[in-house]
């Protein structure tokens, strides 16, 4: 969602694309991931339902204003690292074609 963010996509492209993973996720046909012993169970982590993220970016936007600036700024990922992060982005799409 941050990353997503910094790199302009809307609200309504986030919770979409968040939503497309959780249903790939919970499809029974699609190859779970496996639990190593020991680790935290990364399936309890997977996916998110399209109102958890929702009420994410809503709480986002009132304590911040918004994830990008307010949020990143808030936690040190300021317009410099932002810079940085599309720089790499655009740098590594470029190796793809």
């Amino acid at each position: 969602m941050l990353c997503q963010s910094i790199l302009g996509q809307s609200d309504e492209e986030i919770i979409e694309e968040y939503f497309r993973s959780d249903r790939i996720m919970r499809d029974p046909s699609v190859a779970t991931l496996k639990v190593v012993k020991g680790r935290f169970d990364k399936q309890k982590f997977t996916g998110a339902p399209r109102e958890a993220m929702v009420d994410t970016l809503e709480f986002v936007r009132k304590k911040y204003t918004a994830v990008c600036p307010g949020y990143l700024d808030a936690i040190g990922f300021d317009q410099v690292w932002r810079d940085r992060f599309v720089a790499c982005q655009i740098q590594d799409s470029s190796k793809l074609r």
